[in-house]
């Protein structure tokens, strides 16, 4: 038997999507849907995203290392700026 979604009711009141194996195991939960509605929405979105989506290995020292690298590599332009501050004040502060 193939796996399949089912809409589950949690304690609050909300609906969650799990998502189960052939051999009937839980594998995914969703965030919590207001209505089954939005529930079976949010199905059709994971089937289209999931179906053609890469998968990104953040787990491997590798890729840490990778970011990192990037992170010091960066021009000081192209870093996040914190919330609530613009590149512009940033730039400001420094000289």
């Amino acid at each position: 038997m193939a796996g399949h979604f089912e809409l589950v009711t949690d304690q609050d009141g909300n609906c969650l999507v799990r998502l189960v194996n052939g051999r009937g195991e839980e594998i995914a939960v969703s965030v919590p849907f207001t209505s089954s509605s939005a529930a079976v929405d949010g199905i059709n979105s994971f089937r289209e995203v999931a179906a053609t989506a890469p998968i990104r290995d953040h787990t491997s020292s590798a890729y840490r290392r990778r970011v990192e690298q990037h992170e010091q590599a960066a021009p000081q332009h192209d870093r996040k700026v914190p919330l609530g501050q613009s590149r512009r004040l940033r730039q400001h502060r420094r000289h």
